[in-house]
C-alpha cells in the first residue's frame, strides 16, 4: 500500500477513533475472540483472492467494516465458512491453510456471491475511502474518521425499528431488511455480512446527497428528530448533527394524572330527577350532607 495516504501501520491505525469501553474500534470488524474461542464473525475473506493467492493471506482492508465485497472479483466478502458457517479461523488449523475451513475442512472459495453494478460502486467508494483517507458528503470532502462515525449513527437507524416503511425505496434501497439477516447485533462492527451489505448502500446513498434528499426524504414520511437521534451514540461530526438539528423536534407527549373530581351537591341534585329517592340512595354508601335521610 505504497501509494495508500497512510504508509505505515502507526498511521493506519491512528486514523480510526479510539476504542470504546467494550474494546470496539469504530470502522474496524469485532473479533470477539476470548482465549482460543471465537466470539463474533469478525475476520472477512474474499474466495477468489484466497484461491487465486500461491500463499493465501489475509488482507488489512478485510477488517474494514465498511467493505462489504471485493471490487477486484465482484464478488460478496464472507465472514464464515459456506458450509457449516463457522467463522474465519486459520490458526485453529495444523497446517495454517487459510483457504479451508478450520471445522469441516471443507474449501471456502466454494459458491461465490456476485455483486450488482450498485453494490460494487460502493465497494469502490469504501476502498477508495480506505485508501485516500476522505470521501465526499454532498458538496463538502470528509475525512476518514468523520465519514465512519457519520456512517456508523446512520447504520444504526436504518437497521433499527425506528426506520419508517418504504423509507428506503426512495434511494432504491429494498425494503425492509430482509428477515433472514436479523441476528443480534448492536453496532456497525458487530454486524453479519448480510446485515452490512444491505445497510451500507443505504448510508452511503443517504451521505451522497446530504443534506438535501435525506431532510426532503424526512419531511416526507415525518420524521422527527429523536426518531433519527440515538443518544447511545456518540462522536458524531458537527455536520451530521447540524443536518439532524434541522429535523423538527417533536417531544412525546406527557399523559397528565388528574385528581378524581369528588361529587358536589349539584351531581346529587341532577341525579333526583333521574331515580326516585330510595333508588338513589339504595346505590351510596353514605348520606351527602344536606340531603336528610
Amino acid at each position: 500500500m505504497s501509494n495508500s495516504w497512510w504508509s505505515t501501520s502507526r498511521e493506519r491505525w491512528s486514523a480510526f477513533a479510539p476504542s470504546d469501553s467494550r474494546g470496539i474500534t469504530p470502522g474496524l470488524l469485532a473479533h470477539g475472540v476470548y482465549h482460543r474461542t471465537r466470539k463474533s464473525h469478525g475476520m472477512q475473506y474474499c474466495p477468489k483472492c484466497l484461491e487465486d493467492d500461491e500463499d493465501p493471506y489475509l488482507r488489512a482492508q478485510w477488517r474494514f467494516a465498511l467493505q462489504f465485497g471485493c471490487a477486484r472479483h465482484g464478488i460478496a466478502l464472507r465472514d464464515a465458512c459456506p458450509h457449516c458457517d463457522a467463522p474465519l479461523m486459520p490458526h485453529r488449523r495444523p497446517d495454517g491453510d487459510a483457504r479451508k475451513c478450520s471445522e469441516c475442512w471443507k474449501n471456502l472459495s466454494a459458491l461465490p456471491d456476485p455483486l450488482t453494478e450498485p453494490e460494487r460502486e460502493v465497494c469502490r467508494a469504501a476502498s477508495a475511502l480506505y485508501r485516500d483517507g476522505s470521501m465526499h458528503v454532498g458538496s463538502e470532502r470528509a475525512t476518514f474518521r468523520d465519514a465512519i462515525l457519520a456512517v456508523r449513527r446512520l447504520f444504526s437507524w436504518v437497521t433499527s425499528a425506528r426506520l419508517p416503511e418504504g423509507f428506503a425505496n426512495e434511494f432504491d434501497i429494498p425494503s425492509p431488511m430482509p428477515s433472514t439477516e436479523r441476528e443480534p447485533f448492536d453496532t456497525l462492527e458487530t454486524a453479519r455480512i448480510g446485515v452490512r451489505r444491505w445497510a451500507i448502500p443505504f448510508c452511503f446513498a443517504l451521505l451522497r446527497t446530504w443534506p438535501d434528499d435525506f431532510l426532503k426524504a424526512c419531511d416526507e414520511f415525518g420524521v422527527s428528530r429523536t426518531r433519527v437521534m440515538d443518544l447511545r451514540r456518540t462522536g458524531a461530526p458537527s455536520w451530521f448533527d447540524s443536518a439532524i438539528a434541522r429535523l423538527p423536534h417533536f417531544p412525546r407527549a406527557r399523559r397528565t394524572r388528574h385528581p378524581p373530581r369528588r361529587p358536589t351537591l349539584e351531581t346529587y341534585k341532577s341525579a333526583f330527577e333521574r331515580v326516585s329517592f330510595e333508588d338513589y340512595f339504595s346505590t351510596l354508601r353514605h348520606v351527602p350532607p344536606g340531603c336528610g335521610e
